[in-house]
């Protein structure tokens, strides 16, 4: 009895940690300043002191000097600006789809974001995000250890407007947007027919042929649609997954799954 005491009482001070850790990082979100995502391209992380002075812009994987030191965005090289404004036109303007801005871009030898290479899944991110016209969005889902992601609805966003200069013009950023929605419109019964489709095309389904899938939903959101992959599988009647390949649907999702 006593035992079970003691863990029910580290499970709560675990879950009140939790809880003010969380609570912490939606402060200084709200303040402007980063929680720890990465940028995407055209954006960088520039650190600043405790009075909100610059100190030097951060590389892959680096980190604040000082405990006292905080994060904000700010624009990358102009060069990066460039590129990803003409992503927006190719897919805006010039109706090209992620697979086809992909393949342009490596058949012109173009470098991909740091820390990254050229898939979908890095060019969906791009015209997805709201950081390219200056707001950071926070929040949009959690997961806490050992439970599923919980995705929150638009009313518990964090968001932050004009946290940096806009890098896409927000009329070419709402008319892409306006794509992406004609997208979500999928029935299940739809997706279900576009999975069964794919797996007689290849032999097999896998979230990475489903992310190579051009006007078709990625694997993260279909996955959030069904609660998970193998669900998805199961209700398209295909074959479930093995475990091996749940742990590398999982991996081949965690860059996207989070939408900043």
């Amino acid at each position: 009895m006593y035992k079970s005491l003691k863990r029910a009482m580290a499970g709560e001070y675990s879950r009140n940690l939790s809880d003010k850790v969380t609570q912490g990082q939606n402060n200084l979100v709200k303040l402007g300043f980063s929680a720890g995502s990465k940028p995407l391209l055209g954006i960088r992380r520039q650190c600043v002191d405790a009075h909100g002075n610059p100190r030097k812009v951060l590389g892959l994987n680096e980190r604040e000097s000082y405990p006292t030191d905080r994060i904000v965005f700010t624009t990358g090289p102009r060069k990066e600006r460039q590129l990803v404004r003409r992503i927006y036109r190719l897919f805006g303007n010039d109706k090209y789809t992620e697979s086809q801005i992909v393949r342009t871009l490596i058949d012109e030898g173009v470098s991909p974001p740091m820390g990254a290479s050229w898939n979908r899944a890095v060019v969906h991110r791009i015209l997805r995000n709201e950081i390219l016209i200056g707001n950071y969005i926070y929040n949009k889902g959690t997961c806490k250890l050992g439970s599923r992601r919980k995705e929150h609805p638009p009313d518990k966003w964090i968001r932050v407007e004009d946290v940096i200069k806009p890098i896409v013009n927000r009329l070419l950023f709402r008319k892409v947007q306006r794509i992406f929605d004609t997208r979500l419109k999928f029935t299940n019964t739809e997706i279900q027919y576009r999975l069964r489709k794919i797996h007689r095309r290849y032999g097999r389904i896998s979230a990475d042929l489903i992310d190579a899938e051009d006007r078709f939903l990625s694997s993260a959101a279909i996955a959030l649609r069904f609660g998970n992959l193998s669900a998805a599988y199961q209700k398209a009647g295909l074959p479930g997954l093995k475990i091996s390949q749940k742990r590398k649907s999982r991996k081949e999702q965690k860059g996207y799954l989070h939408v900043t």
